[in-house]
């Protein structure tokens, strides 16, 4: 009986201590994945705008090209 009354503590400590460092484990990560999608949304934009203006370049050589 002692022996049994000496576990569930320990299963409870484990259990806070596992919880406590899933919730600190999701609170450090979040921000970073917030951070990165940020960060390749931002490269994602630029590099969709460089294409558009890379393309409205291209097509202006065409009309040069083709002539008024």
């Amino acid at each position: 009986i002692n022996l049994r009354r000496g576990m569930y503590p320990r299963q409870t400590i484990w259990l806070v201590l596992s919880s406590r460092i899933l919730v600190l484990t999701i609170s450090l990560t979040t921000p970073l994945i917030i951070l990165i999608s940020y960060i390749n949304q931002l490269t994602l934009q630029k590099f969709l705008n460089n294409s558009v203006y890379n393309h409205k370049h291209i097509f202006k050589e065409l009309n040069i090209l083709n002539g008024p």
